[in-house]
């Protein structure tokens, strides 16, 4: 088979909507420097390694969700969670994952713990 066939496209906001979670990516905790997007040293080499497995799978999307801890003011915590799930797209973009392949949102803070300064990672591909 033509590898070349087995790669992902530009998606329609539509497209996006339909694509089927094929789960979390198994990434380690990618950490930010408290109260802001700026992403660990540490967790820069993650997301490094991020970027390697979404090669090995050319037709997988990214949906990146920025989330804060639910204490302070939400406004500010919503922009803080968008800046990081941002953060990590810029990341991954220069690590070579084109743009496209990349869509960041912020979650709702739910809980006080710092386990929530971080983001999530869902993948998703198009129906057959």
């Amino acid at each position: 088979a033509d590898q070349n066939a087995l790669k992902s496209l530009p998606l329609s906001e539509a497209q996006w909507q339909q694509l089927k979670p094929v789960g979390t990516l198994k990434a380690e905790v990618i950490s930010f420097v408290r109260g802001s997007a700026n992403v660990s040293r540490s967790s820069q080499r993650s997301v490094a390694k991020l970027a390697r497995q979404l090669e090995a799978f050319p037709t997988f999307y990214l949906q990146i969700i920025g989330q804060t801890r639910s204490e302070g003011d939400a406004d500010a915590n919503q922009r803080l969670a968008n800046d990081r799930a941002s953060a990590v797209a810029d990341l991954l973009s220069q690590e070579g994952i084109p743009a496209w392949r990349v869509r960041t949102q912020a979650a709702p803070s739910q809980s006080a713990s710092g386990n929530y300064q971080s983001v999530l990672f869902q993948v998703g591909q198009l129906p057959y």
